[in-house]
């Protein structure tokens, strides 16, 4: 071989040409070679060795060498029948130009042809995808790098480059690339944010959606467990280690924990974390990837509707109860007035009867607060301005509040009209007020607002209530607040925070009773220092019926100063 590369060195190279010197290179790189087997299995001619175990390679490889020429489109395979490329035995593959391209995919034909003339003028090696038919019709993935020879005056006398089949490399890389898209999508369908924990690094990988979950900023997928331990509810913090403890010695099957992280920004979200540990053939866990969920969602919804059935429980009793009791006082205060005006003449006794008469009527007025929350009272709906209405009752409200109550009305223009009981919304709005002054002993400030309002699907669907338009009614103050445990339970049935004999705890009870009953809206919002704020939402009134617009006109009509 070596004189075989000796003798021809003078015609077919050139020193001053980069190619020269590379083909240099490869030329001194085979006679070493040649050299060392020689030497190795004691060969004078290692050559045919090291030529059968090169078309070994391309054969193991389902690849194969080739040269097309320019001058006669001819192309020449090594090896010569293209060994196994498509794992079918030798096959004869084209061996003309055009015959190849003839055997190319009808779509890749055009798109082929572009880029290797491209790459031919630019005289840069290329590596090209394409699709081939065989003779039987069967469709194969073909990888083919080339590069254009060029003689010494820049004239493309060819090709030469490899060829090989990758139809299974490209399947096993689709579905491999289709699985990943598929878990994608799974996991972003599902909400859910993905961990993989190296224990014996202590590095864990937080996915995109994971961060966001616990408030954390991206960057650096990988950090260490106890970031995640830091962030945990202290309350919860001895039951997550207990979960996480159980499952990676064994006890467990899977890591199930459902507790409350406080993120950066103290927002506190409830989050559900499942997984499973990878272990060695000792048991010991190496590994634990798995899921975190906030159902922070959720667990407001659980909890409303706690409270809800918890409401309706106790609504259903005291209806009951108030039902029968008023039944009972009915009775005595007819048996009351009869003996008082039998004692009519002895004002002593009657004193006394008087004195019974009122304790009874205190009664029956507590029954009512008690049908109220129960929403079993007997309402009087009708189309009422809740502006005018406050308007009408603000000399009552400066008597009850007092002067050190400063009271202010915004009433928004063009207000909706709503249909409710009007002595109900009256007593309501006295309740909610009486509050706000038991929370301002000193002084302070109260605001009373009144806006057309619109809640909209998504809104009604977090809030628990129709979508549509209502009439928004404010009542804010400034005075101590409360707690969010307190907040949490102002409108169950006795339950106060005044002292005792000051209050029966039935107050925001009954407004709620009427609000829910009016089919509206009550919620509160209050912060401990700095007062609290009460909206309620009354669904706003259709049109006048023709009826109660010509009773109106009558009114009008028969109004003092009108004319006859």
């Amino acid at each position: 071989m070596s004189k075989v590369l000796q003798s021809g060195e003078s015609r077919a190279l050139d020193p001053g040409n980069d190619r020269s010197a590379e083909v240099h290179r490869f030329r001194d790189g085979l006679l070493t070679l040649e050299t060392n087997l020689a030497s190795a299995v004691g060969l004078k001619e290692p050559f045919p060795y090291l030529f059968e175990c090169l078309l070994d390679a391309l054969r193991e490889t389902k690849t194969c060498a080739w040269y097309w020429s320019r001058a006669d489109d001819s192309i020449e395979y090594l090896p010569a029948g293209g060994g196994d490329l498509f794992g079918l035995g030798p096959v004869d593959l084209p061996r003309r130009g055009a015959d190849f391209l003839a055997q190319v995919h009808t779509q890749d034909r055009t798109p082929l042809s572009r880029k290797l003339e491209h790459a031919r003028k630019s005289g840069n090696a290329y590596e090209l995808h394409h699709r081939m038919v065989d003779e039987q019709g069967l469709v194969h993935i073909m990888r083919a790098t080339g590069r254009p020879l060029m003689d010494n005056d820049g004239r493309h006398l060819g090709d030469v480059g490899t060829w090989q089949d990758v139809t299974a490399f490209k399947l096993s890389e689709d579905a491999r690339r289709l699985s990943e898209e598929r878990y994608a999508l799974a996991v972003e369908g599902s909400n859910d944010g993905i961990y993989d924990w190296v224990i014996e690094r202590d590095a864990v990988y937080y996915s995109p959606r994971l961060k966001e979950i616990l408030g954390l900023p991206q960057g650096d997928d990988l950090l260490c467990s106890d970031r995640i331990l830091l962030m945990i509810h202290p309350a919860d913090r001895a039951e997550y280690v207990c979960a996480v403890r159980r499952h990676l010695t064994g006890v467990t099957r899977y890591f199930t924990c459902e507790c409350r992280m406080v993120r950066p920004d103290g927002d506190i979200r409830w989050i559900f974390g499942r997984g499973l540990a990878l272990r060695d053939r000792a048991g010991r866990a190496y590994r634990m990837a798995g899921s975190v969920s906030d159902v922070t969602e959720r667990k407001e919804t659980e909890r409303q509707l706690v409270q809800a059935q918890k409401m309706e429980t106790v609504g259903q009793l005291t209806g009951g109860l108030a039902h029968d009791f008023n039944n009972i006082l009915g009775v005595v205060l007819g048996h009351l007035d009869m003996v008082r005006e039998a004692l009519a003449e002895d004002d002593q006794l009657a004193g006394h009867i008087d004195s019974a008469i009122g304790a009874a009527e205190r009664g029956a007025s507590l029954t009512q607060r008690l049908l109220a929350f129960s929403r079993k009272q007997t309402l009087a709906p009708e189309r009422i301005d809740v502006g005018q209405v406050i308007v009408g009752m603000l000399d009552l409200l400066r008597r009850t509040l007092g002067e050190q109550i400063d009271i202010e009305i915004d009433n928004q223009g063009g207000l909706w009209a709503c249909r409710a009981d009007r002595a109900q919304l009256e007593n309501a709005i006295l309740n909610l007020t009486i509050n706000s002054r038991d929370a301002m002993p000193d002084g302070g400030s109260l605001r009373l607002a009144t806006e057309n309002f619109h809640v909209d699907e998504a809104t009604a669907h977090s809030q628990r209530i129709n979508a549509g338009d209502y009439l928004r009614l404010t009542i804010a103050d400034n005075g101590a607040g409360m707690t969010p445990e307190v907040v949490e339970r102002v409108f169950e049935p006795f339950f106060t925070t005044k002292g005792v004999g000051k209050g029966t705890g039935l107050g925001l009870a009954m407004v709620h009773g009427f609000v829910q009953q009016s089919d509206g809206h009550i919620g509160i919002r209050s912060t401990a220092g700095k007062g609290t704020t009460v909206e309620i939402l009354l669904p706003r009134a259709g049109p006048v019926p023709p009826e109660e617009a010509l009773a109106g006109a009558a009114d009008a009509d028969r109004a003092p100063g009108s004319p006859s």
